[in-house]
Order: C-alpha cells, then sequence, then structure tokens
C-alpha cells in the first residue's frame, strides 16, 4: 500500500479491521475517508461495543462489522532438558 507523507494511504480504499475491538480503529478510518471499512470482532460483549460505537459515531453504511475472529492455535513448545543441571538421565529428554 502507499503511504502519503509515511501514513498508509487508506482514503477511498477498503480496510480490514481484524479484532475491531470497541471500533475505535473502523471509525477512526471511516471517518477519515476510508470508502469501505470490514470490522470483526471475537469477543461477543466487546462486539455489542463495536457496534453501539459505530451506530454512534459513523454512517453504518461505511462499515460493516461481524462477530468472528481470527484464532490461532496455542504452540505446543517441546522443551529439551539435560541432565546436567537437572539430574536427569544421562540422555536429554524432549517434554
Amino acid at each position: 500500500m502507499k503511504t502519503r507523507n509515511g501514513v498508509f494511504d487508506y482514503i477511498g480504499k477498503i480496510v480490514i479491521d481484524i479484532s475491531g475491538f470497541i471500533g475505535d480503529t473502523a471509525v477512526y478510518f471511516a471517518v477519515n475517508g476510508a470508502k469501505k471499512v470490514y470490522a470483526y470482532e471475537l469477543h461477543p460483549s466487546t462486539f455489542e461495543l463495536l457496534r453501539e460505537n459505530i451506530k454512534r459515531n459513523t454512517s453504518q453504511d461505511i462499515i460493516t462489522v461481524e462477530n468472528i475472529g481470527a484464532v490461532v492455535r496455542p504452540l505446543k513448545p517441546k522443551f529439551s532438558l539435560s541432565s546436567t543441571y537437572l539430574g536427569l538421565s544421562a540422555k536429554s529428554q524432549t517434554l
């Protein structure tokens, strides 16, 4: 995306706001020239605040909201423990 004076140029463009929270970013883009804003918020109670904020502060035809989100599965890290430090067998063990 091109920048205008070091700021992303979103004027007249479509903006996607993932994790829209209470709608502050979506409202900012809408009132400052975005053509369309899609805001997504996963948490139900925060989503209701997002909807209310948009109703009070913008034209609702510019912002579309959805109560969905992107979730990354938690990582299952593997640790290698050395017997030198933990008194384990001579072979390192992976948890």
